[in-house]
C-alpha cells in the first residue's frame, strides 16, 4: 500500500484560496453592480428613444427592439449573478469562471450591437465614412469598457486575465472590421487602441493579484512566526524545567549558568538525586553534563530522551558509577540516536560530600577543572576518558573513570564548548586559555558566565553551559 506524503503547503494554499475567494466575491459584486447601473442607463436611453419615436409617429425599428431586449437580458444576467453571489459561496475557480463568462457574453453582443446602431442611425450617405469611424469607436468603447472594468476590479493571475482579455479584444476587433467596416488604417488603429486598453487591464489585474499574494504571505509568515515564537517559549519553559534547581544548601553546592544560542538548545545538566534535603549524606551526588550535536528544537528533543534515560539508569543503579554511566549512555546513543546522525559529549561526576572523593568520566567532553583554594588558585585538569558518545559500538567502547579529591575550598568548573568558542577573535587558539583565566578569578558560575560574555564581545555562537560544583565547608 502506497503511503501518501503529507503536503506541508496544503493548509497555506487552502487558506490562500479561501481568502482570495472572499476578495474576488466582493470585487465581482462591485463589478456586477456597476455593470447593472451601466445597462440600466442604456435601457433607459433605449426606452426614451422608443418613446420619442412613438411620440413623433415614427415606427419602432427592429434595431430599437433588439437594443432594448439585449440590454434588458444582460441587465438581468448581471442582476442574477449578484443574487447568486449573495446566496452561495462559490470557490475561487468558479468565481473566476463566472466573471469570465459574464464579461465575454456582455462584450460579445454589446460591441457589435453598438457599432451597428451607430452605423444605421446615420442615414445620410455623405456621412458614411464618419459613421463607420464612429461605429468603430463605439465598438471599441463598449467592448473595452466591460473588459477593462472586470480586469481593473478583479485581481487575477495573468492566465486568468488573458481568458477575458483575448476573447473580448477579438470580438471588438471583429466588430470594428466586420460590422462597422472602418477604413483600414483607422480600423487597425481602433483595434490597437482596444488591445492597449485590455492589455493595461491585464497588467493591472496581474499586479493586484501579485500584491494580494505578497500581502497574504506576509500576514501568514507573521502569524506563523508569532505562533512559532509562542510555541518555542512554551517549549523552552518545558525544556528548562528538566534542569535541576541550583543547590545552594546542603553538603554539595551546585550552581550553573545556561544560555542557549537559540530559543532552546542541546546543553543539559542532570543531578542525582533530583532533590534532596540539606542533611543528605546517603552516598555521592551525581552531576552529568551533556552537549548534544546540533542546535534548536532537534537538540532539545534529544536532550529530553537522554534525560529520561538517565533517570532510568539511576533508578536501576542508585549507586551510579561515572564510568558505568558513560558506557550506558554510549549504548543508548549508538542504538537510538547515531542512526539519525545525532551524537553527544558527556561528563559524569560523582562527589562524596563526606570524604570529598570525586569520580569522573568524560566522553569527548571539554575538560573540567578543579580550582584549588580560592580565586587565583591552581587549576587541575579533568580530561576526557572516552570518545564521543555514539561514535563506537558498545562492544568497542570503554570509559575509564578518574579519581580526585575535593577540599572544602576547592571548586570544580565544568562547561560545554560554547563557553570558550569565540573568545579569541583572531582564531589563533581555541579560546580555552582565555576561559581558564576567567575561571581562575571567578567566584561562581554566574560571575564566570558574565566574564565570558564580556570577553566574547558578541552573541554566542553555540549553547553555553557553565557548572560550578563544590563541597560545603565545615
Amino acid at each position: 500500500m502506497r503511503r501518501e506524503t503529507p503536503n506541508p503547503d496544503a493548509g497555506f494554499h487552502a487558506r490562500f484560496d479561501r481568502e482570495r475567494a472572499k476578495v474576488l466575491r466582493r470585487r465581482i459584486v462591485v463589478y456586477c453592480v456597476l455593470a447593472v447601473a451601466a445597462f440600466a442607463l442604456s435601457i433607459r436611453g433605449n426606452f426614451n428613444d422608443w418613446a420619442a419615436a412613438r411620440g413623433q409617429g415614427k415606427p419602432v425599428t427592429p434595431l430599437m427592439v433588439l437594443n432594448f431586449s439585449w440590454d434588458g437580458a444582460i441587465f438581468a444576467l448581471y442582476a442574477a449573478s449578484i443574487a447568486f453571489l449573495f446566496a452561495t459561496r462559490p470557490d475561487r475557480r468558479r468565481l473566476v469562471g463566472l466573471v469570465t463568462v459574464l464579461t465575454v457574453i456582455a462584450v460579445g453582443a454589446s460591441a457589435p450591437l453598438e457599432g451597428l446602431t451607430n452605423l444605421l442611425e446615420r442615414p445620410d450617405a455623405s456621412m458614411e465614412r464618419a459613421a463607420r469611424i464612429g461605429a468603430g469607436w463605439m465598438s471599441v468603447l463598449s467592448g473595452s469598457f466591460l473588459a477593462v472594468l472586470a480586469l481593473v476590479l478583479v485581481p487575477m493571475r495573468w492566465v486568468e486575465a488573458l481568458r477575458i482579455a483575448v476573447p473580448c479584444w477579438a470580438i471588438t476587433t471583429l466588430a470594428i472590421l466586420a460590422v462597422a467596416q472602418s477604413p483600414v488604417l483607422m480600423g487597425v488603429g481602433q483595434a490597437l487602441a482596444a488591445g492597449a486598453a485590455v492589455a493595461a487591464g491585464v497588467a493591472w489585474s496581474t499586479w493586484r493579484h501579485r500584491e494580494f499574494d505578497e500581502r497574504f504571505r506576509s500576514r501568514e509568515v507573521a502569524a506563523q512566526l508569532g505562533d512559532l515564537s509562542a510555541e518555542l517559549a512554551y517549549a523552552r519553559r518545558i525544556h528548562e524545567a528538566l534542569f535541576p534547581p541550583p543547590l545552594t544548601e546542603g553538603p554539595v553546592r551546585i550552581t550553573y549558568w545556561y544560555e542557549p544560542m537559540r530559543a532552546i538548545g542541546g546543553d543539559f545538566l542532570f543531578v542525582w538525586p533530583l532533590a534532596f534535603p540539606p542533611s543528605h549524606t546517603a552516598g555521592p551526588v551525581h552531576a552529568v553534563i551533556l552537549d548534544v550535536s546540533g542546535h534548536g528544537v532537534s537538540a532539545a528533543l534529544t536532550v529530553n530522551r537522554l534525560h529520561d534515560e538517565l533517570r532510568r539508569f539511576f533508578a536501576a543503579h542508585p549507586e551510579g558509577g561515572a564510568g558505568a554511566l558513560i558506557e550506558h549512555l554510549n549504548g543508548f546513543v549508538s542504538e537510538q540516536l547515531a542512526v539519525h546522525g545525532v551524537f553527544a559529549t558527556a561528563l559524569a561526576m560523582a562527589l562524596d560530600p563526606e570524604s570529598g572523593r570525586l569520580e569522573w568520566a568524560s566522553a569527548g567532553h571539554p575538560p573540567a577543572f578543579i580550582r584549588k583554594g580560592g580565586p587565583g588558585g591552581t587549576m587541575e585538569r579533568l580530561g576526557a576518558t572516552a570518545p564521543m558518545l555514539g561514535v563506537l559500538e558498545p562492544g568497542l567502547f570503554a570509559a575509564a573513570a578518574g579519581q580526585a579529591t575535593l577540599g572544602s575550598e576547592d571548586v570544580v568548573f565544568a562547561f560545554t564548548d560554547g563557553a570558550f568558542e569565540g573568545l579569541d577573535p583572531t582564531g589563533r587558539s581555541s579560546g580555552l586559555e582565555q576561559l581558564l583565566r576567567v575561571l581562575e578569578g571567578a567566584t561562581d558560575a554566574r560571575e564566570a558566565a558574565a566574564r565570558v560574555a564580556s570577553a566574547r564581545g558578541g552573541a554566542a555562537t553555540d549553547d553555553v553551559l557553565i557548572v560550578e560544583l563544590r563541597r560545603r565547608g565545615r
